[in-house]
């Protein structure tokens, strides 16, 4: 059998087919495009794709089941991950808020693939701490910080904002005052970056700061910083994800088709639709070959020792001789 590509579950679209009539949702001077003309385009191009996930998550559905609040906290999940960009993403996808049907259905499918592909699989809190650890001193966790840019030949300017900052003024208000850089008008803001994205001298400084610490002059061949870090993500923001990162490490693909072929396969799925018989190659499961015990034959075996038993004769004779 062809192996399952379980990443697909992720853009599952299930397309409603039921109730198609003629009602008209597009009206042009060259034609109408009714109701049953869009699901029957969206069935030829897309019907078979659909039906396959579809057995998929069913036979998974049945297997694992998800409730409401498991995808309540996926999303939750996802939301703490992705930060500020949920909503972004979320537009990206094209939905409006999380609680759209369709949106919430590729989770629940998400969801499934998760619990056969971490089935089994454990991951301690201390295994999830050291990892954090790791990531700062690697600088592989991401933190967010601001700027404010002065020219190389603007030391003096760059001073006087620095004591301003240091006697208590406003970061972000003297960043869109002063910062010769594109980001003045955000206040500064560069958003969240990991080691190896920023030039050296400017990454040194940056992971050298808590949040809200101010840094020292800081000169790269851009000009020369004011630095301030607004935001490090703390165990408990980054706990979910490292958990999956955790678990992702320990998955073994060959498994999980294992897995996915032995439910498939009980699961006796049988294709009515003469429209989509082309896909009961994808559940069509050889029977495995069983092999019967091989049995020694007794009359061989004498007739072997008999035969032993001459030569060994012939043998003693030669040496009388």
């Amino acid at each position: 059998m062809k192996k399952i590509l379980m990443t697909a579950l992720l853009a599952l679209s299930i397309i409603g087919l039921t109730g198609c009539n003629s009602d008209v949702i597009v009206e042009t001077d060259v034609g109408n495009i009714t109701k049953e003309d869009f699901y029957k385009e969206l069935e030829l191009n897309y019907g078979e794709n659909v039906l396959h996930n579809m057995i998929i998550v069913k036979v998974l559905q049945e297997k694992y089941g998800v409730t409401d609040k498991e995808v309540d906290e996926r999303i939750e999940a996802l939301k703490n991950e992705l930060g500020d960009q949920f909503t972004f993403f979320l537009l990206q996808q094209g939905f409006e808020d999380e609680n759209h049907e369709l949106f919430r259905s590729r989770i629940q499918s998400l969801v499934l693939q998760e619990k056969l592909q971490y089935e089994g699989i454990e991951v301690s809190d201390e295994e999830i701490e050291t990892r954090y650890q790791e990531m700062i001193e690697n600088r592989e966790l991401e933190i967010r910080a601001s700027h404010i840019l002065f020219d190389l030949d603007d030391e003096e300017t760059a001073l006087e904002v620095k004591q301003r900052l240091d006697d208590g003024e406003d970061f972000a208000e003297l960043a869109k005052e002063y910062s010769n850089d594109t980001t003045a008008e955000a206040g500064g803001d560069l958003g969240y970056f990991r080691g190896g994205e920023m030039v050296p001298e400017f990454e040194d400084a940056a992971f050298s700061l808590e949040v809200g610490e101010i840094s020292d002059l800081v000169e790269t061949a851009h000009g020369i910083h004011i630095i301030t870090v607004t935001d490090i993500p703390t165990l408990d923001d980054k706990r979910e994800e490292i958990r999956y990162m955790l678990m992702d490490e320990q998955v073994d693909p060959n498994e999980v088709d294992q897995k996915i072929d032995t439910l498939l396969r009980e699961a006796n799925i049988n294709i009515k639709s003469d429209q989509y018989e082309s896909l009961q190659e994808f559940f069509n499961f050889a029977d495995p070959i069983e092999y019967e015990p091989i049995e020694e034959n007794s009359d061989n075996n004498a007739e072997n020792d008999d035969t032993e038993e001459s030569t060994n004769n012939d043998t003693g004779s030669n040496d009388n001789e």
